[in-house]
């Protein structure tokens, strides 16, 4: 439980876009960042699926 903040932490600093216009200027998460923390998500929980089947069938 400790690896996913930490892990979207790294996502979120590393994939940075910067906006500047009247209102807003900064450096944001891009999309795809965002992207690759449900990505990283699903493959962990798909894992974690696939290791438990594996295990009960023993």
């Amino acid at each position: 439980m400790a690896m996913g903040p930490t892990i979207a932490g790294l996502y979120m600093q590393t994939q940075q876009v910067s906006i500047s216009n009247a209102i807003v200027s900064g450096s944001f998460p891009s999309p795809e960042a965002y992207n690759m923390i449900f990505i990283t998500a699903a493959i962990i929980s798909l894992t974690s699926i696939g290791l438990t089947i594996f295990l009960k069938k023993k």
